[in-house]
């Protein structure tokens, strides 16, 4: 790569890096979700627990809200004993920082992943703004839980899902399946929903991979998973799957108590949701392709068509898991607009940004004559959903600067009744920006308990 390429790629990174940390900057308030971690009521360790509690086999969730506030902490203090800084303030510079890294750092791989033409500067700057702004809607900052909990994990999960289907042909290295092991263990105990995705999409590789080099012949496979290193990937992440799967149904005090299995219902959620649609088709366009591949012999398959079937396999794997998820707690986990929820299916949103990349990419390899039209189409969608951005950031902003006013007052030392203006009691509590009388005593507690240690407050002011 050129200089000059280096050298764009690298402003191109930066651009999104500052839209990244200003935007969360702009937006960034401490809710419900985040006040329990900055309470310090949280102890983590990278290991699931093998006994009753809520969601045991979670490490990413406890560790890495854990992790977070004992940095913010010691930031805060450490800088508190030289000069004064606000609490709120803070709170949206660390926020920013780190989920402007995250952010470029996950358009960087994309980027890369969609390899788009080099000949044609032009066109790989529309390719690359559409990309950026595609990156900033997919990865849109709710609060730190939403980052470290859902946005984080499921980022890491499609990473895995790619390291193990390109392992295929491109045998890992020693240093690499060390990566390739710690990324396996940490995706399969996060999320409930991304350890079945990742236990349905291997269990489908594995079978692929079986049929085609044993002929599912019992008297074969065991000599065939010893001496194939893929295999053994796939079996891998089945293993961790399988741990962290059984580690939910045995001590999850979060699945007790929930009525069986409605699958009739899961249908519904999905025939209801606007997913229906790209899930039938896609959903079509596996069975089709898994029927073309058995019917002609095996070759050699192009860059592309590896990751168009990547892509393939895994949004059914994510419609499949996200299914069987609605259907086991009788919720609609199809709708991607609720919080948190929606971002169950993040690693499907990330298989349909992977496709569609290397779909404009390679079609901008092969006919270099409709560049300058293909990048006349990704600029008006960039055009597009750069208002959808703006617009988001706008509003949420807007809150933002309330909730700056209130922290204001609790810092002041005010003892009366603080007006907020947030209709607190309307807003769900996971992201209720304060605490109200009417309020769970555990969330008042946990506001009192981050007020004490953060602002010297041992009187929870009244929020109106």
């Amino acid at each position: 790569m050129s200089t000059k390429n280096i050298s764009f790629d690298r402003v191109m990174l930066g651009c999104v890096f500052l839209f990244a940390w200003w935007a969360v900057f702009d937006v960034a308030i401490m809710n419900g979700d985040d006040v329990v971690h900055f309470a310090s009521a949280l102890h983590g360790v990278l290991a699931p627990k093998f006994h009753s509690a809520w969601t045991p086999n979670r490490i990413i969730d406890i560790y890495g809200r854990t992790l977070f506030s004992s940095i913010f902490s010691f930031t805060f203090f450490s800088i508190n004993g030289i000069i004064k800084v606000s609490f709120f303030t803070l709170y949206k510079l660390v926020s920013a920082s780190f989920f402007a890294v995250f952010v470029t750092c996950s358009f960087s791989y994309f980027l890369k992943k969609a390899a788009a033409p080099e000949t044609n500067r032009g066109f790989k700057l529309m390719f690359s703004l559409f990309f950026a702004v595609v990156t900033l809607q997919v990865f849109f900052w709710k609060n730190q839980v939403h980052f470290i909990c859902y946005q984080l994990p499921g980022f890491l999960t499609f990473v895995l899902l790619k390291m193990t289907f390109e392992a295929k042909e491109r045998k890992l290295s020693d240093s690499a399946f060390t990566g390739f092991l710690f990324l396996s263990y940490l995706c399969n105990f996060s999320l409930e929903s991304f350890t079945l995705t990742i236990f349905i999409f291997s269990l489908f590789l594995l079978l692929l991979e079986m049929k085609a080099n044993t002929g599912l012949n019992p008297a074969r496979l065991w000599t065939h998973l010893k001496q194939n290193s893929y295999s053994r990937l796939l079996l891998i992440n089945l293993f961790f799957g399988s741990i962290s799967l059984l580690i939910t149904v045995l001590f999850s005090d979060r699945s007790k108590g929930v009525a069986s299995a409605n699958f009739v219902g899961g249908i519904r959620f999905f025939l209801e949701s606007r997913m229906m649609p790209i899930g039938i088709v896609l959903l079509l366009l596996c069975v089709a392709v898994l029927v073309l591949k058995a019917r002609r012999k095996p070759e050699r398959e192009s860059d592309f068509a590896y990751g168009f079937y990547f892509a393939l396999y895994l949004g059914a794997a994510v419609l499949i898991s996200t299914y069987l998820i609605s259907a086991k707690s009788n919720t609609n986990y199809f709708d991607m607009e609720s919080y948190p929820w929606g971002d169950l299916m993040l690693v499907g949103k990330l298989a349909l940004v992977y496709l569609v990349g290397i779909s404009v990419a390679r079609l901008a390899s092969r006919a270099p004559r409709f560049q300058p039209v293909l990048a006349l189409v990704l600029i008006v969608l960039f055009s597009r959903l750069i208002y959808f951005f703006f617009d988001h950031v706008e509003k949420d902003s807007i809150a933002s600067v309330q909730a700056g006013r209130v922290y204001a007052a609790v810092a002041a030392g005010s003892t009366d009744a603080i007006t907020t203006g947030f209709d607190l009691d309307a807003i769900p509590m996971p992201v209720r920006p304060f605490p109200t009388a009417s309020s769970p005593q555990w969330f008042k507690d946990s506001y009192r308990a981050t007020f004490a240690k953060y602002y010297g407050i041992k009187v929870l002011p009244d929020f109106r």
